[in-house]
């Protein structure tokens, strides 16, 4: 839905959260055409992890084509 408009600017949150394996490979081909195409494409991605019985949450942003 958000790339019916053709915008310049993608936001995406953890796209791949709760997504088959196949429908995940689906998704990031279609989001490497799209950044090839020249549109930006700004995801999020957390990941938790437990180190010496602490847990952190890392997230990482991914910009492309600004």
């Amino acid at each position: 839905m958000a790339l019916i408009g053709n915008p310049l600017i993608v936001f995406l949150d953890e796209p791949t959260s709760g997504v088959d394996p196949v429908a995940r490979r689906n998704l990031w081909t279609v989001l490497t055409s799209i950044q090839k195409s020249g549109q930006s494409v700004v995801l999020t991605s957390h990941r938790y992890v437990s180190y010496k019985g602490k847990s952190k949450i890392i997230c990482t942003f991914a910009i492309t084509h600004l």
